[in-house]
């Protein structure tokens, strides 16, 4: 048996509800009918939750992990790095040059070098590769050899 009921909204029409308890006609049930504003505070926006700051010194970040294999460098053609030092040269004289006419020029310029000069960039254009493969092979060899097993197996093509 209910002894005491209590009713959150009303279901009359028309009819305002009334904030008072209301005692029923057997005398031990208590209804309690809502009040429209008894839960207004529930419509407004609960105030904002600043983030925690955490300064940027705590956080220790992990290394960064290598999902996949480097790829094995290639050869630095000697007009690559030629290019690389003129370009800057090039645009800084003429800011106005297009991308073809800056080639081109590029182009004009390395076929008007002597062979000794040419042979400085092959020389440095060497070097650079041969660091490249240096710092790979560092990288590769770092990373464990079960590793890279399961590396070697995820890019192969199925």
């Amino acid at each position: 048996m209910i002894d005491d009921v209590v009713t959150l909204d009303s279901d009359e029409e028309g009819g305002k509800p009334d904030s008072t308890p209301t005692a029923a006609a057997s005398g031990s049930d208590v209804v309690i009918e809502y009040n429209h504003s008894d839960y207004a505070d529930l419509l407004t926006p609960a105030p904002a939750i600043k983030p925690r700051m955490i300064p940027t010194s705590v956080i220790k970040s992990a290394p960064p992990t290598v999902t996949k294999l480097p790829k094995r460098p290639g050869s630095m053609p000697p007009f690559a790095l030629f290019s690389q030092e003129m370009r800057t040269k090039l645009q800084t004289e003429e800011p106005d040059i297009g991308f073809g006419d800056l080639g081109r020029r590029l182009g004009e310029m390395w076929h008007s070098l002597k062979e000794e000069e040419k042979e400085d960039y092959r020389k440095r254009a060497r070097e650079v590769a041969d660091a490249k493969m240096k710092s790979w092979k560092e990288t590769v060899n770092s990373i464990p050899k079960h590793k890279q097993m399961q590396m070697e197996q995820n890019q192969q093509p199925r």
